[in-house]
């Protein structure tokens, strides 16, 4: 597994263009997630004559108005329902389910995973959120995180900012799961001489959920192992020198102040209150520190996937690059940069 140099950088973003050319049919397939869930919420048979946001809060005894508007918003994007001058929305096509096919980037325990997120849109419409990690089959989450896209965006992360190979130090990867992608960028820094006594990599993967952590912490040779790159035994041999794992959140980080030297994330903002977030991620940052990673941003991404991932509690949802921008400067980062697909991003704590 060799991390692409700096000269091939845009080659690694073609490569996540090429790949998300396949996003199509998963936003089509998001798409008629939800519209199965307001077909049977009998939103055909309420929107026979135009109605006002208040009035369908009260019909279907919904009591999160942010979320419905997201949820409108989305339907209007897609120009399934307008909003009239008077401020009543009107259903411009019936909201009827078309029998999407399965994405086939999708592993079957991606599709139960936002499956059960979908199912939980009239709960969360009714201010009832879905714990996070409550829904996923820890297995399945393994799956979910080593499909080709997202490998891809890491590689391309990497890429984007070299820097952070060439000078170890200590490394966040924040949100880490069951240390899939940590076991990669473990690996990146193994293939670059950086495991072992001589070096002065201190790599961390932090997440929220105890099962996830135990697991990262407990079976990290069999999780490494799945790159390809070691065998078992040998990623055995460098035992004293593994990530270690820790129970915590990226918002609210169990780390001193100005204790790393890189932090990463990838597709895990929208999971959390992103100012807060980034200002936290701030706070443990050094002076000179490189903040990065992917995620994707509006209006690319589709609003019916963050209409999915907002029925957990504090996930945010879609944000825009310039949202991103202002919040990073706020906290005091400097030097942002941008690069298309994914969204890559970097920023410094100068």
């Amino acid at each position: 597994m060799n991390i692409p140099k700096k000269l091939n950088a845009w080659r690694e973003i073609i490569k996540i263009g090429k790949n998300a050319t396949a996003l199509k049919e998963v936003n089509v397939w998001f798409k008629n997630n939800v519209i199965k869930i307001l077909q049977n919420e009998s939103w055909n048979d309420f929107f026979v004559v135009p109605r006002s946001l208040d009035e369908i809060m009260e019909e279907f005894s919904y009591t999160d108005k942010d979320y419905l508007l997201s949820l409108l918003d989305a339907l209007e994007s897609d120009k399934i329902i307008t909003q009239m001058k008077d401020g009543k929305y009107q259903i411009l096509k019936p909201i009827k389910s078309n029998g999407a096919k399965v994405p086939d980037i999708f592993e079957d325990s991606v599709v139960d995973i936002f499956n059960d997120y979908a199912n939980a849109i009239p709960d969360r419409l009714r201010g009832k959120y879905l714990a996070f990690s409550g829904s996923f089959n820890l297995f399945n989450w393994d799956d979910w995180l080593i499909n080709q896209l997202y490998d891809a965006m890491r590689r391309a992360a990497f890429a984007f900012t070299p820097e952070v190979l060439k000078k170890p130090g200590v490394f966040l990867d924040g949100g880490c799961g069951t240390g899939i992608g940590t076991s990669a960028i473990w690996l990146y820094y193994f293939n670059e001489g950086h495991i072992g006594h001589d070096s002065n990599l201190k790599l961390y993967g932090l997440d929220s959920n105890e099962d996830f952590v135990n697991i990262a912490n407990e079976e990290f040779d069999r999780i490494a192992s799945y790159h390809k790159v070691l065998s078992k035994e040998k990623i055995r041999e460098y035992k004293e020198f593994y990530p270690k794992f820790k129970i915590g959140s990226i918002s609210e980080i169990p780390f001193d102040d100005s204790f790393f030297d890189h932090v990463y994330t990838s597709q895990v903002l929208h999971w959390t209150n992103v100012k807060k977030t980034i200002n936290d991620i701030y706070r443990v940052l050094r002076h000179g520190g490189i903040y990065f990673g992917t995620n994707q941003m509006l209006p690319k991404v589709d609003r019916y996937l963050s209409v999915h991932i907002r029925v957990a509690k504090d996930a945010q949802g879609s944000f825009s690059k310039e949202d991103m921008t202002k919040w990073l400067t706020d906290a005091g980062f400097s030097k942002i940069k941008y690069a298309t697909p994914a969204v890559l991003f970097r920023a410094e704590k100068l």
